[in-house]
């Protein structure tokens, strides 16, 4: 079982494009407002992932004249909507919004934060304020608005849960709604940082194989074998 989970991941230059700080990203993937995304580096975002990162904070400034009866909204300066730690993995079809809320008597947007080796699964809504390190959300969840994930959580494959759960460090949760159904063991953070790390590193970039165009047009874009001969 463990040669077969540190099989390699195959994965093309044409698919997925490379950050100098390791970041590895779906070319398939929308990302939305990427001046204000920040992803530390050593990360994963795979195909038709969605990241809002134009979901933004406005702030009230005073309108033209600096009238005290007149204000305009306006984007507030050097907000970061999404923010990630080192070794994010973000599965096929997910989805991360900042979540939002009325504040003030203004619908406002507040920057997404997560840790350290965080994993997300395929087809997840994310709506979540922070996400600890080593968490883990499953595939198939939804994650509501100001949803607080502390340290090495795990959030179980189809899990919904409400706006506003906070989910303690070393706890399991699942069902519609999510609730709290184990603890985890301490041993839990080196576990998952090892796997985490190990699954980063199956990522291999290959050069597809140069070839006349009759023989290209008649070969299968994903061939099953690797042989010369096949």
């Amino acid at each position: 079982m463990a040669s077969a989970f540190l099989d390699p991941i195959p994965i093309s230059s044409k698919e997925y494009a490379f950050t100098d700080s390791g970041n590895v990203i779906s070319r398939s993937a929308k990302i939305y407002g990427a001046s204000n995304i920040v992803i530390n580096g050593r990360s994963v975002i795979e195909k038709g992932c969605v990241i809002r990162g134009d979901l933004q904070r406005v702030v009230a400034t005073p309108g033209v004249g600096g009238s005290a009866g007149t204000m305009s909204m306006q984007l507030a300066s050097n907000t970061t909507s999404v923010n990630a730690g080192r070794y994010l993995s973000v599965g096929q079809g997910t989805v991360l919004r900042p979540p939002g809320k009325l504040y003030k008597g203004t619908f406002n947007y507040f920057q997404m934060k997560m840790g350290d080796f965080v994993t997300i699964g395929q087809n997840c809504i994310v709506e979540a304020v922070s996400i600890g390190n080593g968490s883990e959300i499953e595939d198939d969840c939804i994650i509501g608005e100001f949803v607080t994930i502390k340290d090495f959580v795990i959030i179980e494959q189809g899990t919904v849960l409400s706006p506003n759960t906070v989910c303690p460090n070393l706890t399991r949760w699942a069902g519609n709604p999510g609730r709290l159904v184990d603890s985890l063991p301490e041993s839990t953070p080196e576990t998952v940082e090892a796997r985490v790390r190990a699954n980063y590193k199956r990522y291999k970039v290959v050069k597809p194989e140069s070839k006349p165009p009759s023989a290209a047009a008649a070969t299968p874009r994903y061939p099953t074998s690797l042989s010369k001969n096949a």
